[in-house]
């Protein structure tokens, strides 16, 4: 099981050069931002979960293949 990421754990992404970090589910797909600042209404202490299993997070890398 993923550690669990909650919202204090998150940091503040704006203006940050490069790819930035979001959470992810596993199991659906699903993306959610990990920006700290959209969830200054939320409890420092809530764990991210979608699908019943905790969120990962995560920064996504592309790689570019010749073919």
């Amino acid at each position: 099981m993923a550690r669990s990421i909650r919202v204090q754990d998150l940091e503040d992404w704006l203006g940050m050069v490069g790819p930035k970090p979001f959470l992810y589910c596993c199991k659906c797909g699903a993306k959610y931002s990990a920006d700290a600042g959209d969830y200054f209404m939320v409890s420092p202490e809530q764990v991210f979960r979608c699908c019943g299993c905790n969120l990962l997070l995560v920064v996504e890398k592309v790689a570019l293949l010749e073919v």
